[in-house]
């Protein structure tokens, strides 16, 4: 008779493997900053082969972190040395545009206060801007000025220094010396911060006549 074939089980067709695709970067609101910094990846679009731009994106790798910046004490820097004290008209603290005038400066000046019934010797210093009564040192190397007057040290209240504009008043008058027949050439001076004294060039009447040309130059330009 006819034989019976048996039916053969079908076989499985093989499916062909698919590759997973990246999961979607969670969508980031327009102006959502905190949002778009917190993305530990960034979107990167690839270029394809026709020149365009695929629509599957590529995932770059997240940016390494920046180095820590370690904080470092400040490093101390030595002191500068403090400024001496101005000595003399060669060291005079100009300011800038100020001219010192070697021609005007005057030696063996004494000045003379209201209250103090001794001379203090010393020199006269100018510039275009002022004009600076600097007392002559003591043998010691300290200043010449008494006790009772440090006050007035240029390193403190700088009382014989005086701008051309601050100068209130100036009188020359001659005197007798007492003792010896000889005439004293002295010029007053009022400044208008109050400070009053005068200037003794004793017998060089020539030092006395330029000191008082000078404040008719710079003080009072113009006058009578």
């Amino acid at each position: 008779g006819c034989g019976l074939v048996a039916a053969s089980a079908p076989k499985p067709v093989a499916k062909a493997a698919t590759k997973p695709q990246p999961a979607a970067p969670a969508p980031v609101a327009e102006f959502d900053v905190a949002g778009i910094l917190g993305r530990s990846q960034r979107v990167v679009p690839k270029p394809a082969a026709t020149g365009g731009y695929s629509s599957a994106p590529v995932l770059s790798q997240p940016s390494a972190p920046a180095p820590a910046v370690v904080a470092r004490a400040p490093v101390a820097s030595a002191a500068a040395p403090a400024p001496a004290a101005p000595v003399g008209p060669g060291a005079a603290d100009v300011v800038i545009g100020e001219k010192v005038l070697e021609s005007c400066a005057l030696k063996n000046v004494f000045a003379i206060l209201p209250n103090y019934h001794s001379e203090i010797e010393g020199m006269i210093a100018c510039t275009d801007y002022r004009f600076s009564f600097r007392v002559r040192k003591a043998p010691n190397g300290k200043s010449g000025l008494p006790a009772s007057c440090m006050w007035m040290h240029p390193t403190r209240a700088n009382f014989f220094d005086v701008p051309f504009g601050l100068v209130a008043f100036v009188e020359p008058r001659t005197r007798a010396a007492a003792g010896t027949g000889m005439v004293d050439h002295i010029v007053d001076v009022r400044t208008k911060d109050f400070r009053q004294f005068s200037l003794n060039f004793r017998s060089d009447e020539e030092a006395q006549k330029t000191f008082v040309s000078l404040m008719d130059t710079f003080t009072f330009p113009g006058g009578p």
